[in-house]
């Protein structure tokens, strides 16, 4: 009431400034409240993040397979039809599982030809060792000698092997006794169980007179063959005193003789130790090894070559994780890595270390890596994927990748400043130049004039250029 007295009492001049005057201020709120509103709508909203110590850390993946560390071939002579298979390709087997069945009937006599023709053909290599021709008195009595140590060294290989056939059997028939006794004991085994017993003991103690008897016969052989070389040396001395000439024809043929007997002779030891193994067996192959059957060679009814029957994967040997890695990939990968696998269908990673790395046989420039597994039921063929981390030194100042900017001036980061502007203070996008030391996947260590309360703008809802006013979100 009494201003509006006061304004009556003003004169007209004075009541028309104040008038304008209010005008003016309502004016400049309504432009202030404007601008700061258009603000919001035109001046970007950025995210940033201050630079942080550490180290950074390299990862490389790459898709790959298990194999076999190591195959084992399972051999079986030719000649013998297979009754049975009990493996299949791919099938898991343990060491000792029978894998097949031969028929081996007629096989000890087959057996005892062999044998004898294999201690023919050693009698018939010393004989001609020293009557071959072209070799003087004195070269006659040093095969004859040499033939005496081979003959001495083959009696003691003979006897040796005899004595493990024996040793063997002999263990063979203390655990059927065992075995037997233990049946006995229980109280519980059936009549048919005890025959079984019973009959496998007999079985064994045959075996082992078969030793004895076997033993006997090699060492009796060897101790012919010793003696037959000992009368070729003192008829080697008789004809000390005299020189032969022999033709160089002769001599040439003579070595080749000898040559041939050699390899007579070592073919027929293979056959009589394939034949001994069979007799032992029964015709049953087994598994040396425990693994993954990788080949089969043959089927049922159709007769063995000599080759090898089943080929396995010797799991006693491990797996490993094979894969390829482009160069780039390789700065991160070295030989004792640790690496992380993860197989198809699993949900849980492997431990594994990096056993090789090499260039790939098609040379592409791509290189083979191979990964040790532990020991694990790993099945050769599984697929899977593999990933090797690399942790680098620590570095005092990092930032995320999407911090840092290039051009034609090299790198930078764009730092919030506060400054003066005509209605206050407001931030601003400045330039900072920095240096990019190493860069992993998210991360960068870099080097230049920031500060730790620096914020480093990392994006914002629309670009942002050197020199733009910012809000930080």
């Amino acid at each position: 009431m009494e201003m509006g007295k006061t304004l009556a009492a003003m004169p007209s001049t004075q009541r028309t400034a104040a008038k304008y005057l209010g005008g003016f201020f309502a004016v400049m709120a309504l432009l202030t409240f404007l601008s700061r509103a258009a603000d919001s709508f035109t001046v970007p909203v950025v995210t940033a993040e201050k630079i942080s110590g550490g180290s950074l850390e390299h990862r490389a993946v790459a898709e790959g397979s298990l194999y076999p560390v190591s195959q084992a071939a399972v051999f079986a002579p030719a000649g013998y039809r297979i009754l049975a298979l009990h493996a299949e390709p791919g099938g898991r087997v343990s060491e000792g599982d029978i894998l097949a069945e031969l028929d081996v009937t007629q096989i000890q006599e087959q057996l005892d030809a062999a044998r004898e023709e294999l201690q023919k053909l050693r009698l018939g290599a010393a004989a001609n060792a020293v009557r071959a021709p072209g070799e003087t008195d004195e070269s006659g009595i040093a095969a004859a000698e040499r033939a005496i140590e081979r003959a001495k060294a083959d009696m003691e290989a003979a006897e040796r092997e005899s004595q493990l056939r024996v040793e063997t059997a002999r263990g063979d028939v203390s655990a059927a006794r065992r075995f037997r006794r233990e049946l006995r004991d229980m109280g519980e085994a059936s009549d048919q169980e005890l025959d079984e017993a019973r009959n496998a003991l007999r079985k064994q103690e045959q075996a082992l007179e078969e030793a004895y008897l076997a033993r006997e016969a090699a060492l009796e052989a060897a101790r012919r063959a010793i003696e037959d070389a000992e009368i070729l040396l003192e008829r080697e001395k008789a004809k000390a005193g005299r020189a032969a000439e022999v033709d160089a024809a002769d001599e040439r043929r003579a070595a080749l003789e000898r040559e041939a007997a050699g390899v007579d002779i070592r073919l027929a030891q293979q056959k009589v130790s394939e034949l001994e193994a069979l007799l032992e067996t029964g015709g049953i192959v087994t598994a040396g090894t425990a693994g993954v059957v990788m080949k089969i060679s043959g089927g049922v009814g159709s007769l063995t070559t000599g080759e090898s029957l089943f080929v396995l994967s010797d799991s006693t040997a491990g797996v490993l994780f094979r894969t390829s890695v482009k160069v780039d990939d390789l700065k991160h990968i070295r030989r004792g890595n640790p690496a992380s696998i993860v197989l198809t269908g699993e949900r849980y990673a492997i431990d594994a270390v990096i056993e090789s790395v090499s260039p790939t046989a098609n040379g592409d420039g791509d290189f083979d890596v191979a990964a040790v597994l532990p020991d694990g039921s790993w099945e050769p063929g599984t697929s899977g994927k593999m990933t090797v981390t690399r942790k680098t030194a620590s570095y005092p100042m990092r930032l995320s990748n999407g911090a840092v900017r290039k051009d034609q001036n090299g790198h930078f980061v764009l730092v919030i400043r506060e400054v003066k502007g005509v209605l206050g203070n407001v931030t601003v996008a400045e330039r900072v130049d920095i240096g990019v030391l190493e860069q992993d996947g998210s991360r960068c260590a870099v080097e230049g004039p920031l500060e730790q309360d620096d914020w480093i703008i990392i994006g914002g809802n629309r670009p942002v250029s050197v020199g733009n006013r910012v809000r930080l979100e």
